[in-house]
């Protein structure tokens, strides 16, 4: 579909809202009603989409696994925002995320007609100091973050059942770039002295499946959504494939916990203290934690502009609540998805800014083991 960007006038009457407050500001009726004049164009009521088109930027390849997320969710969200406006959907590809979210932190206005789907990779971007980045999206507003497991499984002819037993075991790995989102699994390994040979140059997971069911790896790992997919299960399912361990999911006081869509595989807390014999704890753990939270903690999300007016925000927010609590949508997900709860609203902007707001030591940390380890320097090309 053709990619538009479209202004509503209200919403450049409330961008002029600092003159009024400053003409108005001895007047306390004054200011009241130039307030009832720049909100959804002379009314205090929530915006009115009729007749218009909600434009979202996917900054992925079309079929991806941003891409598909991005578009089971905004199709049902833009059907519940008042007026039922159009979607049309724009991919902009490049850069592991950079170039469509560089346009979107650019051209976007704030009149919510204009949204963006990200997932981890372009938060790491930014983490990593890509200088091709352009964009600060802890200012953005997040409509919702999802998080998403990932499981990691070993071929078993190499005759292992715990991460114990590949003590001492060469394994291969094929992944995508170290400064991708395989970054966590690459980060996970070396926690867990496991001796993996990465074998670099896929575009994407589904590679990395086929080369474990090929035999050409013997070590992999793959989100749920792709875990949920007959051509994982099937893996699993036949014993071609024997799952070790989870990276788990944040609990209740923030603790990692077992993933709820594999109960019985321990997590990666677990799989550490299975290799170490205490809990995990130091600077290479925090930094994992850090890249970990923006991975997998909000993989996904759909985020609108800064200064985005906040009755159209709350139009947002309602539209995700109604499609969230919708039964047959949340069966859907949980099938699809996996059945992970999703934050919404100010959950979402908080997990956003906090994912911003890493410590410079994580950062310092990751960035330094990327180069010794694997020569990665900030600005390294990413593929989508």
């Amino acid at each position: 579909m053709a990619y538009h960007i479209i202004n509503i006038n209200g919403c450049e009457r409330i961008r002029r809202l600092p003159m009024l407050f400053k003409v108005a500001k001895r007047s306390v009726l004054a200011l009241t009603a130039a307030a009832a004049l720049v909100v959804a164009g002379g009314t205090a009521t929530a915006a009115d989409f009729a007749g218009k088109t909600v434009n979202m930027i996917i900054p992925f390849r079309a079929g991806g696994g941003t891409d598909v997320w991005a578009r089971f969710f905004a199709t049902e969200v833009v059907k519940n925002l008042p007026g039922n406006p159009e979607l049309s959907i724009k991919n902009v590809p490049g850069g592991g995320s950079i170039t469509g979210t560089n346009q979107f932190e650019k051209l976007a206005r704030p009149d919510g007609l204009t949204t963006i789907a990200i997932s981890g990779s372009t938060q790491l971007a930014k983490l990593l100091d890509d200088p091709r980045v352009q964009y600060d999206y802890g200012k953005w507003k997040a409509i919702v973050a999802s998080p998403t497991g990932g499981l990691v499984m070993v071929r078993s002819d190499v005759g292992a059942k715990t991460v114990k037993d590949l003590a001492g075991k060469p394994l291969k790995f094929a992944s995508q770039p170290a400064n991708s989102l395989d970054l966590v699994a690459l980060l996970a390994f070396d926690l867990l002295k496991l001796d993996v040979q990465p074998m670099f140059g896929i575009k994407g997971r589904n590679d990395g499946r086929v080369a474990l069911e090929k035999g050409e790896a013997s070590l992999d790992y793959q989100t749920t959504s792709a875990v949920l997919e007959q051509a994982t299960k099937s893996l699993l399912d036949s014993g071609t494939a024997v799952p070790l361990f989870s990276f788990g999911i944040r609990g209740p006081g923030g603790k990692i916990q077992r993933d709820p869509a594999f109960p019985n595989v321990p997590s990666m807390v677990e799989a550490y203290e299975m290799i170490h014999g205490k809990p995990p704890s130091g600077p290479d753990w925090e930094a994992y934690i850090a890249v970990y939270d923006l991975s997998f903690g909000m993989q996904k999300m759909i985020c609108l502009p800064p200064e985005t007016p906040d009755d159209i925000v709350a139009d947002y927010e309602k539209a995700m609540a109604t499609t969230l609590s919708n039964p047959e949508f949340k069966a859907k997900a949980a099938a699809e998805l996996g059945d992970y709860p999703q934050l919404q609203a100010k959950a979402a902007t908080e997990a956003l800014q906090r994912g911003a707001a890493i410590s410079q030591e994580a950062k310092r940390w990751v960035q330094g083991w990327l180069k010794d380890k694997y020569g990665i320097t900030p600005g390294t090309e990413v593929n989508n």
